[in-house]
C-alpha cells in the first residue's frame, strides 16, 4: 500500500516544516514541493513518478482551492494508494488568528523561500497571502472529492504547532500501519529536528528569481507614466 498525505493549508501554515520533520525521520519517503517545480505538469508528474518509487509520498502545496483536491482524487485515487488528507485549516479557524500566525512567520523567515520574499517584497507578500485566504475552501467530507480521502487529520495552528503537527501525524499513521511507523520518536528528538527544520536554508535557484520578478510585475504593473518613460528611453537608444 501507498501512501499520499496531503495538506489543505494557506500560506505560513507550516505544511514544510511538518515534511521536514518527517523526511529527516523516514528518509526513504519522498517530499515533493510544489514551489521547487516551474509548472502544475511536472508537480504532477513528480508526484507520480514518487509514488512509483516510495511508499510514502510527501505531497506539499496547500491545497487550499477544492479543485486542487479534486485533481489529486481524478489523478492518483487507486486501490493501492491511501490519500490522507492533513487538515491545518478549518472551516471554523478564526481567521484573525490565522493571519496573525502566517503572516508572523512569512515575515521570520524572510527571503527563505522559493517563491515568496518576506522581507525584499513584504507588501506582495501580503497581497499574495490575502488572495489565499479568499479563495481559501475548507475541507469538507461530505463533498464528491473530499469524501474520496480514505482519512483526514484534524492538526494545530499556533506557536510551534509544526512539532506537534508531526508527532500528531506519525502516530495516526503508526495506529493506521504499525508497520509503516514502528516506533514513536521521543520529544526531544521531534523538536531537534524541528528546529533543525527551522534553521535549513533554501536554494534559490535563477529560474525561482525570475518567478518572484513576474510575480511582483504582475502585482505592481507600471504606471502609464513609468511606460511613457520607458518608450522615451527606448526611442533614444534606437
Amino acid at each position: 500500500m501507498k501512501y499520499l498525505l496531503v495538506p489543505i493549508s494557506t500560506i505560513g501554515c507550516g505544511k514544510s516544516t511538518v515534511f521536514r520533520i518527517l523526511k529527516e525521520l523516514y528518509p526513504t519517503w519522498a517530499h515533493v514541493e510544489n514551489d521547487d517545480c516551474g509548472s502544475k505538469k511536472e508537480f504532477y508528474n513528480k508526484i507520480s513518478h514518487s509514488l512509483e518509487n516510495h511508499q510514502v509520498v510527501l505531497l506539499d502545496r496547500n491545497n487550499h482551492l477544492a479543485l486542487h483536491r479534486k485533481q489529486i482524487v481524478e489523478l492518483y485515487k487507486k486501490p493501492d494508494v491511501t490519500l490522507i488528507a492533513l487538515v491545518l485549516v478549518r472551516a471554523d479557524s478564526d481567521r484573525k488568528h490565522l493571519w496573525n500566525t502566517t503572516f508572523k512567520r512569512v515575515e521570520k523567515r524572510g527571503d527563505n523561500h522559493q517563491s515568496i520574499a518576506g522581507s525584499s517584497q513584504k507588501g506582495l507578500a501580503k497581497a499574495i497571502m490575502s488572495k489565499f485566504l479568499k479563495d481559501f475552501c475548507p475541507f469538507d467530507p461530505t463533498s464528491e472529492a473530499d469524501a474520496a480521502f480514505d482519512y483526514y487529520v484534524d492538526l494545530e495552528l499556533g506557536d510551534n504547532s509544526s512539532m506537534a503537527n508531526a508527532g500528531h501525524v506519525i502516530k495516526f499513521l503508526h495506529t493506521l500501519n504499525p508497520e509503516l511507523v514502528p516506533l514513536i520518536p521521543d520529544p526531544d528528538t521531534l523538536r531537534r529536528l524541528y528546529e533543525k527544520s527551522l534553521g535549513q536554508e533554501k536554494s534559490i535557484t535563477p529560474r525561482q528569481q525570475k518567478m518572484r520578478r513576474e510575480k511582483n510585475r504582475e502585482s505592481h504593473p507600471a504606471s502609464p507614466k513609468t511606460l511613457s518613460k520607458r518608450r522615451n528611453r527606448a526611442n533614444e537608444t534606437a
